[in-house]
């Protein structure tokens, strides 16, 4: 198994700079993609806004919980949007 947190983000800069909000939203469960990369992943973004926000879940907790993501978009998402 490759380890992607050592193996990634080893060579990674020190941080991600973006102009834009970033939102994550990660299946707490999700094997493909482990929480605690993305939260190292996370930790090194520098944003106006950023949000980590965890589904219950896994790789495909969005699809699986479409109810709940729509609801987190329009909660965390909507909000930054130009009117």
């Amino acid at each position: 198994m490759i380890d992607f947190l050592h193996g990634v983000l080893s060579w990674a800069l020190p941080f991600v700079l973006l102009i834009t909000p970033v939102f994550f939203f990660q299946g707490t469960a999700d094997d493909v993609t482990p929480t605690a990369l993305v939260k190292g992943y996370f930790r090194k973004i520098r944003s106006p806004h950023k949000e980590l926000v965890l589904l219950r879940g896994g790789h495909l907790a969005v699809m699986a919980f479409p109810q709940r993501f729509l609801g987190e978009l329009r909660r965390r998402v909507r909000g930054l949007a130009p009117s």
